[in-house]
């Protein structure tokens, strides 16, 4: 856990430091006020509690509250747009996973991308991705899978 609090500390330094290059005029100032997570994903899956997290240990660095809003849909596309629609002040961040930012373009949901977002700090890790199919699928192994994406290259995009 000691590695962590350490790890929110030098978030704060990344997060103060990113405002202060936005506006150096509020840089004292900042935070003065609540500054607001979005989150790609709904509640209780480890990217929210990764933000969760993030919130408790930097709202006693920063002096602030830090609050999580989960949006959840399309596999984060609602909340990346959302995100890319909100004022560049520093008071909204953006909790995601690598999913979200990689699938978002490459499936057509939203037309940002990983390229569209500065990353500020790598803070949480999950123990890998997933490859799911629907149960009523024809699909039962990770090899018919493969088996069916290589008897029809190009038709399976994402799985």
């Amino acid at each position: 856990m000691q590695i962590f609090k350490n790890l929110i500390i030098f978030i704060a330094a990344l997060i103060l430091s990113t405002a202060a290059c936005a506006n150096t005029e509020d840089t004292a100032k900042y935070p003065e006020k609540t500054i607001n997570i979005i989150c790609t994903h709904g509640t209780g899956g480890d990217t929210d509690y990764n933000a969760q997290l993030l919130a408790f240990y930097l709202s006693d660095k920063l002096k602030v509250a830090l609050e999580v809003q989960n949006i959840p849909g399309n596999n984060g596309a609602t909340a990346l747009n959302r995100f890319k629609s909100a004022e560049p002040d520093g008071y909204t961040l953006l909790a995601t996973n690598t999913s979200a930012l990689a699938c978002a373009e490459a499936t057509g949901i939203s037309s940002h991308s990983f390229m569209d977002f500065e990353p500020v700090a790598v803070y949480g890790k999950q123990c890998g991705e997933n490859i799911v199919v629907l149960a009523s699928s024809p699909y039962k192994s990770m090899d018919d899978l493969l088996k069916a994406v290589n008897r029809r290259p190009n038709k399976i995009k994402i799985g």
